[in-house]
């Protein structure tokens, strides 16, 4: 039974351990300057060459209304209410 927590008190040591290194802290500068006074740039500008080929067609929608062509239904209706 001793021998039984011995090895338990063994393995268990390290996980215990604490690590004692604080980790670094990063500090950036609040202002970065780059000068570029000395430096010759040579640079090309570079296009794609593309034309446009057509233009945009407007659509076109059916009406939603249809329009009628004869009231023969609505007359008789109106002629059986006169007589």
């Amino acid at each position: 039974m001793y021998r039984v927590v011995i090895v338990f008190l063994f393995l268990a040591s390290p996980a215990l351990a604490k690590d004692k290194t604080p980790e670094p802290e990063i500090l950036f500068p609040a202002i970065t300057e780059v000068e570029f006074g000395a430096l010759d740039v040579n640079a090309k500008v570079v296009k794609p060459k593309l034309e446009l080929v057509g233009t945009r067609q407007s659509a076109e929608f059916k009406s939603l209304l249809r329009l009628r062509t004869d009231f023969k239904s609505e007359m008789r209706v109106s002629v059986a209410e006169v007589q």
